[in-house]
């Protein structure tokens, strides 16, 4: 076999390869953000702890668009933008609810709220106000103290109880 003839062969294996891969990437990378038409979502809340570029926006548990930019607003508050897939309708009940994994991972859902139709849809210019889930181990240290009080009120009951029959069984035997 010629030296050339291997070369050309070589050389269309290695074209198609990265046809191949370029293809792939655009199919299952985050490539298709930038051919998938998206429009700004305006959010607001209270505290955006996790929240950062790229994180996900999802409704109904499907990933819909992912955050562009978070910011300090001038009431103390932040305000977030997100890039929404252009065939997600955004409805003016759904309410931002900030979430996060107990692997720390923080995302966006847009929860419904009352579903009475019809229902509006969302105008370009107006700001969603959102809401923060409290995050699991929040949760759990908060619980701590009312669990000792607890525990300190279950150990009296049972020194109680302790106390009482032994009072009853000394009085049956005399």
């Amino acid at each position: 076999m010629n030296d050339r003839v291997m070369q050309f062969r070589v050389g269309v294996v290695v074209l198609a390869t990265a046809i191949i891969a370029g293809i792939l990437v655009v199919l299952f990378g985050d490539l298709p953000s930038l051919v998938q038409a998206t429009y700004p979502l305006k959010m607001s809340f209270a505290d955006a702890r996790g929240i950062a570029n790229g994180t996900p926006v999802r409704k109904n548990g499907i990933l819909v668009g992912r955050v562009a930019s978070v910011m300090l607003d001038e009431r103390g508050g932040v305000s977030v933008v997100a890039d929404i897939d252009s065939y997600v309708p955004i409805y003016k009940d759904e309410v931002p609810r900030i979430s996060s994994t107990i692997l720390g991972d923080a995302e966006i859902q847009l929860v419904p709220g009352r579903i009475v139709p019809p229902r509006q849809r969302l105008d370009k210019n107006e700001v969603l106000v959102g809401a923060v889930s409290r995050d699991p181990f929040e949760v759990f240290t908060s619980l701590e103290p009312k669990l000792g009080t607890a525990l300190e009120s279950l150990t009296q009951a049972s020194d109680s109880v302790q106390k009482l029959s032994v009072n009853k069984i000394g009085r049956a035997h005399v």
